[in-house]
């Protein structure tokens, strides 16, 4: 029985210790993935607007000019 218990308590302090390094791998890659998600939209912006002339085709480039450089700090 002692045994059983010890073997959990050591398995618990490894998994709260892997977990640390894992949240923080996965708000890494959220970032990361925000800030493609940004980069893309305001490419995709930019060359309809010079495909059309279309003033509306601006409003993602303007929104991710204004969110990058949060999304790019944090």
């Amino acid at each position: 029985m002692l045994a059983a218990v010890t073997i959990f308590g050591l398995g618990k302090r490894i998994g709260d210790a892997a977990e640390v390094p894992v949240r923080q791998a996965l708000e890494c890659q959220a970032r990361a993935q925000l800030l493609l998600t940004l980069l893309v939209d305001s490419e995709t912006a930019v060359r309809g607007y010079l495909l059309t002339g279309d003033d509306a085709f601006l409003q993602p480039k303007l929104r991710a000019t204004a969110l990058l450089p949060g999304a790019a700090s944090a």
